[in-house]
């Protein structure tokens, strides 16, 4: 069994849209535009495994977070929205993290019997950090009674853009490269804010509510376990919309043997995203 707290490697930037050459994305798009490229990641037959987990946990005191007066569609939204950018349990655990392996070779990516749902829920997109299988079919739904138009980022590029204008109202898409994608909306919600994320292996997952993750049927090997964080500052304004610090990003060199349990742990304190920067 292996155990520590991870060293820190930080990415990225925060602008709206936020530059393509400083966030951790691929080439995506909605609708196959994507230029043919050669696989990154080999399919093999897996038959001996071993499991990671772990938690990422916050390490001294907790910041404060902001809420943002809301200006339109108050009888859906409420007069205030909070920041969602980082949640923290009563036990410490941190919510929302990204845990994934630099595999290249390992298990086919499935896909799930019910399509994952991004929705509209009070003026805020539910959930707020997805993670997903490139190809996989989304829903994009909007159980509000008013208008939300889903707009994602892959740094300058737009891959989803599409308006929900009633409750109800549903769009299928799917991404078709692995990155991460900055989801807001263009309805006058400068709060609202999402990310996907899209692998083409299985070796992902998210952080529970109380910061635990496991990554199962991991082919024995080496490999650079990476974590990462949207980011939480709040350090100005740009198009209306609060702009946040940079996404933290951590990494740690695992070893995964057969039929073993790895435990790697990782914190965040308010140190890491003063050295991701603004």
């Amino acid at each position: 069994m292996v155990s520590g707290v991870a060293a820190l490697a930080l990415a990225a930037c925060s602008e709206d849209p936020r530059p393509a050459d400083r966030r951790p994305s691929g080439s995506l798009t909605s609708e196959g535009r994507a230029a043919p490229a050669p696989p990154r990641y080999e399919v093999v037959e897996v038959t001996q495994t071993g499991t990671i987990r772990g938690n990422v946990r916050w390490r001294g005191e907790r910041p404060e977070t902001p809420r943002f007066d809301v200006e339109v569609h108050r009888e859906a939204c409420g007069e205030s929205q909070p920041s969602r950018a980082l949640r923290i349990s009563e036990r410490g655990g941190v919510a929302d993290v990204v845990v994934s392996l630099d595999a290249r070779r390992g298990a086919a990516l499935a896909t799930p019997a019910r399509p994952p749902v991004i929705d509209n829920v009070s003026c805020r997109f539910e959930p707020h950090v997805s993670v997903v299988g490139v190809g996989w079919p989304l829903i994009f739904r909007n159980s509000d009674g008013v208008l939300h138009n889903v707009h994602g980022y892959a740094g300058d590029d737009t891959v989803l853009d599409m308006g929900l204008p009633e409750r109800g109202a549903e769009e299928e898409r799917s991404l078709s490269a692995p990155g991460v994608v900055r989801v807001v909306c263009d309805a006058g919600h400068g709060w609202q804010e999402a990310w996907i994320h899209a692998f083409d292996h299985p070796y992902f997952a998210k952080t529970d509510d109380e910061g635990r993750f496991q990554l199962g049927a991991v082919p024995p090997g080496q490999y650079t376990l990476r974590l990462w964080h949207e980011g939480w500052r709040v350090v100005g304004r740009r198009a209306g919309r609060p702009r946040y610090s940079s996404p933290v990003v951590l990494s740690r060199a695992v070893s995964v043997s057969t039929q073993q349990e790895t435990v790697v742990d990782f914190e965040l304190s308010a140190q890491s995203a003063e050295i991701a920067g603004d």
